[in-house]
């Protein structure tokens, strides 16, 4: 089946420099790389479903341009991934358009602000024909299964075509992440170069980054934050050979003087010494050995690594 997966943005969130081409042609654009939808397209692909995968951020791909394709490809599922409230105006904007343009075309909404609000996404975009609530990899795959009759997909909340809402039981956490391949980082045409998140305004530098994921979740309720509700107070990580490995395929596409990856969820103070460990010993930086200083991470919520090469 073919899968369109777009990454929906809020243009404050991300910049496109004036000098927008890398030396190997290919777009550079200030931000985070969408890895939600590249994790599911490499999901996906795994399964044998034909992916196409969409950033806003992406100037030669506005969403008239999706659109036109979408009329053109008719894939069997467009899904619509965004963070946040701010986010959210950009996602209904890109739902009705296409509900407009195509009246059989399936839509469905994730990420984290979707997941949380699923219920009220659903009356208040009746254009969007499924919510997906929670992790999606194993949703996706159960989801084009059965596109016409989701009452057992678990984690969707839908619509009956009597207008009954239906918000199927949430899914189980998957507690193996190490079962999923690592983030299809080839499928969009774009060098993401480093910044820093959200909306402050300070760049760190021109260099290609990328990101990768060691673990999902968090135990701590900080009140600010939703990882802790979206992951139920769970904190679930990647074993230390595919945490190496998923490093070793971020290494992989480093062309620049230096190249950088983030972990974006916590580590616990047991795991993250193993990790640091096994990182040490495959040559590759801990956030104490780059200072100079302990090897040992401390509970953070964010943490830069950053790799010098020569010449630096």
């Amino acid at each position: 089946m073919k899968v369109f997966l777009v990454h929906v943005r809020d243009p404050q969130f991300y910049a496109v420099p004036s000098n927008t081409r890398a030396k190997n042609g290919r777009l550079r654009v200030m931000g985070f790389p969408p890895i939600g939808v590249m994790s599911l397209a490499a999901v996906l692909k795994r399964a044998g479903h034909d992916v196409v995968m969409f950033d806003q951020a992406n100037p030669e791909t506005p969403d008239a341009f999706i659109i036109g394709k979408m009329l053109r490809q008719r894939p069997d599922l467009v899904g619509l991934s965004f963070l946040s409230t701010t986010s959210y105006p950009y996602a209904k904007i890109l739902a009705r358009q296409m509900r407009a343009a195509d009246a059989n075309v399936k839509i469905a909404f994730g990420g984290v602000f979707a997941t949380l609000n699923a219920r009220l996404i659903k009356m208040q975009v009746p254009e969007v024909d499924f919510v997906c609530r929670g992790d999606g990899e194993h949703l996706i795959l159960d989801l084009l299964d059965r596109l016409d009759d989701p009452a057992t997909v678990t984690g969707v909340t839908w619509q009956e075509g009597d207008g009954t809402l239906r918000h199927n039981p949430d899914r189980p956490l998957e507690r193996s992440l190490d079962q999923w391949p690592y983030p299809d980082r080839e499928g969009l045409p774009i060098d993401f170069i480093e910044s820093m998140p959200l909306d402050v305004p300070a760049v760190l530098s021109l260099d290609r980054f990328t990101t990768m994921q060691t673990s999902r979740g968090c135990p701590w309720p900080c009140v600010f934050c939703d990882i802790p509700i979206f992951n139920e107070g769970k904190w679930r990580a990647r074993g230390e050979s595919t945490w190496s490995g998923n490093w070793l395929a971020c290494s992989g596409r480093a062309t620049e003087r230096s190249s950088s990856w983030t972990t974006t969820s916590c580590s616990s103070p047991g795991g993250s010494r193993r990790s640091a460990a096994a990182s040490a010993s495959r040559g590759s930086p801990s956030s104490g050995a780059a200072r100079g200083g302990s090897t040992r991470p401390a509970w953070i919520c964010f943490r830069r690594w950053t790799r010098p090469t020569a010449g630096r």
